[in-house]
């Protein structure tokens, strides 16, 4: 009986412990929405996000699985024309120069449309459309405030990135994309502390 009481004290304390420290995770990551939400809201992403809003506003759900259909077909093609004009405009090298001057802490940023459609990224993704996606979803109802956290999980000694997803609002407060930004949580500790 001793022993059970004991081995039920650890659990709960072990519990205890895990609840604090995924708090603590999640606080960490919050405290990166300031400055994500900074560089998300730059005029020159905006302007991409308006233009590609309207752009696609008159396409079919036949039209984007079609395009998504092409994403993923070519993902095993050398001829990549749908991906290659994603990942090469001008977006997604800003985005690139971005990720570069996180020092390792971004891993992986996406902007989406409000249909969901990528229009700039650092890393090709398995679909170009994420409006299906629940982390999309969530980030589209989140806000910049309380954006949608992915923790990950820690597989066979490998750590996964974190997932930050919140929408990208204009200067009305509307929103018109959402930013999805991979996390390298062993670099949290080196943020400075937040005042």
């Amino acid at each position: 009986m001793k022993f059970l009481k004991s081995a039920l004290t650890v659990v709960a304390c072990t519990t205890t412990a895990l609840s604090f420290a995924s708090t603590s995770m999640q606080l960490n990551l919050q405290s990166l929405s300031p400055q994500i939400t900074t560089w998300a809201q730059q005029s020159i992403i905006l302007s991409d996000l308006q233009a590609a809003n309207a752009k696609h506003a008159d396409y079919s759900k036949a039209k984007i699985r079609s395009l998504n259909k092409q994403w993923k077909q070519e993902l095993k093609s050398s001829d990549k024309p749908l991906i290659g004009k994603v990942m090469n405009n001008g977006l997604s090298a800003l985005l690139n120069t971005i990720e570069d001057h996180s020092k390792g802490l971004y891993q992986g940023i996406m902007i989406t449309d409000n249909y969901g459609l990528s229009i700039g990224q650092t890393y090709i993704s398995p679909n170009y459309y994420q409006g299906s996606q629940k982390t999309w979803k969530k980030g589209y109802a989140a806000s910049p405030a309380k954006p949608y956290i992915v923790e990950g999980s820690t597989k066979k000694g490998k750590i996964a990135p974190a997932i930050i997803a919140m929408p990208i609002l204009d200067a009305n407060g509307k929103t018109v994309g959402v930013v999805e930004v991979n996390i390298d949580k062993t670099k949290l500790s080196n943020l400075p502390a937040q005042s």
